[in-house]
């Protein structure tokens, strides 16, 4: 999933390697394979992402998000009373609150 922010380095963080026998930092350079089996070397300058698991170009700058697996079980759920949820309750009728149940129920 890329979500956009990956991309972002608003702290300006430095994505280079200590070289302890230089003493100097060195970019890290990363070798990417493409579906069609090319290999691409991309310069980190930024946070990635899955591609440091996977190698994968097309993973360039998507994130793992959580997973929902067994999200039932982990109520209750208690957002409308949260701070956020003061600010932006949602509001779901019966039949609305009962779909979303069954939901997570297959989840």
């Amino acid at each position: 999933m890329d979500i956009g922010v990956a991309q972002q380095n608003k702290r300006q963080l430095d994505f280079r390697a200590y070289n302890a026998q230089s003493g100097a930092f060195e970019p890290i350079v990363l070798p990417l394979v493409g579906q069609d089996g090319a290999i691409t070397n991309v310069t980190v300058v930024d946070d990635l992402g899955a591609v440091f698991v996977s190698g994968r170009l097309e993973d360039m700058h998507r994130l793992k998000v959580p997973q929902l697996r067994k999200i039932k079980d982990l109520g209750p759920y208690a957002y409308n009373s949260s701070r956020d949820g003061a600010k932006h309750p949602i509001h779901l009728n019966a039949t609305e609150r009962a779909n979303l149940l069954e939901f997570l129920k297959i989840l």
